[in-house]
């Protein structure tokens, strides 16, 4: 009977701690997700405001990751959004993304965030900025570096303070 009784007492021990640990989980990735739709959101609202002819061509959105793109003749905005679990996978995600640029990180920013970057191609084909806040890391390529800011203002007034 003693061995039955801790048998018991271990096995709801671990039901309760799965069940603990599953209601953490998904209090938490609920908030996430509502955290992307909303930044995307403002992406998307803003793009479509501001550039009223330019046509949403590509739209992947995934579970902490979502990338837009939109075309207006050959020229084309593309806005890649990552919400990581933590500060920590935010500022891996813009680690690695620097390390496979051929042209490295570009010029370092103020005001984007805690840590900016922005290149501009050199026969003026494109201008990328790529900024991190928190737990957040976005990527806008546009014609223009007067547009990717633009972008980047609107979507960075919508990412808390974490």
């Amino acid at each position: 009977m003693f061995v039955f009784n801790r048998i018991w007492k271990a096995n709801r021990f671990l039901t309760e701690s799965i069940f603990l640990a599953a209601v953490l989980f998904l209090s938490v990735h609920p908030a996430q997700g509502q955290e992307l739709s909303k930044l995307c959101d403002v992406a998307k609202d803003t793009v479509e405001k501001q550039q009223s002819d330019w046509v949403l061509v590509s739209e992947r959105e995934g579970e902490n990751e979502s990338r837009y793109t939109w075309k207006s003749g050959r020229d084309g905005i593309s806005v890649l959004i990552f919400i990581g679990d933590s500060v920590q996978e935010a500022k891996q995600r813009m680690e690695s993304t620097n390390k496979i640029l051929s042209v490295g990180p570009g010029k370092e920013r103020a005001g984007f965030g805690e840590e900016a970057y922005s290149t501009k191609d050199p026969k003026g084909n494109f201008a990328r900025l790529r900024f991190r806040k928190a737990n957040v890391y976005i990527e806008i390529t546009a014609p223009t570096i007067a547009i990717t800011e633009d972008l980047a203002w609107n979507i960075l007034k919508e990412i808390p303070n974490k």
